[in-house]
């Protein structure tokens, strides 16, 4: 009677490869923004998927809104400023760190 060994293999981890797919946005106001997006697939997440990074900027003011973290894949904006063009970045991050931003460029 043959055995066989059971064998285990466990890869390191890293930052997500890929950046949030379908970024689209489902109401904009003069001041508020809804926003959603996909999950990085599993394969592209390079180890535990912690949640997403959001961050906002402000061409009006020149700044951001500082960084959100966030395991829900998608964000609400309220208190923006009318007649102003914004710059949304969205990526993913594990423990290691995180991945390439994905971008949406939108007024109010």
């Amino acid at each position: 009677m043959f055995q066989s060994l059971k064998t285990s293999l466990t890869t390191l981890q890293s930052v997500p490869r890929s950046r949030p797919p379908g970024l689209t946005s489902t109401e904009i106001t003069s001041n508020s923004a809804v926003f959603q997006w996909q999950q990085i697939p599993r394969k592209d997440a390079h180890g535990v998927l912690l949640g997403y990074i959001v961050d906002l900027y402000s061409y009006y003011s020149g700044r951001y809104r500082g960084e959100i973290k966030t395991s829900n894949t998608s964000i609400a904006f309220k208190d923006l400023s009318p007649a102003n063009r914004y710059e949304l970045k969205v990526r993913g991050y594990t423990a290691i760190g995180s991945g390439p931003n994905k971008y949406y460029y939108f007024s109010t």
